[in-house]
């Protein structure tokens, strides 16, 4: 295996991690073990002319080209977005036009049931969704989980707000939860490219906010 094909693997790699996408990431290691295994097995087994070396070397680069191109064209196309989203995303595009960030992430792990995302307003100006247990949920406490929301221009914050760090050194402003008979959603705001977003879940941790907002910012519309 040349200089070249492992360069190409490592930066393959390196795009995949960095994006989450670990279907493709799996290819590329597949395409990688098949072209290390081919060329030990040819170059042990018996003497391999420069030709049929370079023969093998292109069949890997195709392979590791196509799996490049496969990650690509997902990142591109907007494929990383959690699949709840899926059912308003075309009419969401389609009525706002605030770039969408939708996170990937909504820290269910430790719930049973599906998470459902509820159109509440979708304008050209500003969007919000609610998430929760039924696909018929208006906000309300038995089956609310959370909220989504986007809106044009910079919103300014005061002193109320914790200020946090988000990806790529965005600031967020982080509001806590207050709890009656029962608690609201804890939200956390900041504003990238002049837009102003926000995530919220339902008295959730400053942490799980933070994990939740930087994969909506790290989301493609």
């Amino acid at each position: 295996m040349n200089k070249s094909l492992k360069g190409q693997l490592m930066q393959g790699l390196k795009f995949s991690t960095e994006n989450h996408e670990v279907t493709v990431t799996l290819w590329v290691l597949v395409f990688f073990v098949v072209c290390v295994n081919l060329s030990w097995s040819q170059s042990s087994a018996y003497w391999v002319s420069p030709y049929h070396q370079r023969h093998t070397d292109s069949l890997c680069t195709q392979k590791i080209n196509i799996s490049a191109a496969m990650l690509v064209k997902n990142v591109s196309t907007g494929i990383q977005r959690n699949s709840a989203f899926n059912p308003i995303y075309a009419r969401l595009i389609k009525e706002t036009r605030v770039p969408v960030k939708l996170p990937t992430y909504l820290a269910t792990e430790k719930q049973s049931q599906p998470i459902y995302a509820v159109i509440q307003i979708a304008e050209k100006d500003r969007y919000e969704i609610l998430l929760g247990f039924t696909d018929d949920c208006e906000g309300g406490n038995a089956c609310r989980w959370g909220s989504v929301t986007g809106s044009e221009g910079e919103t300014q914050f005061n002193s109320g707000y914790k200020i946090v760090k988000l990806k790529n050194n965005i600031k967020g402003y982080f509001k806590d939860t207050t709890c009656g008979a029962v608690c609201s959603d804890s939200k956390l705001y900041w504003v990238q490219n002049t837009f102003t977003y926000s995530v919220g879940i339902k008295a959730a941790k400053t942490s799980t906010l933070i994990k939740v907002a930087n994969s909506a910012i790290a989301s493609r519309r």
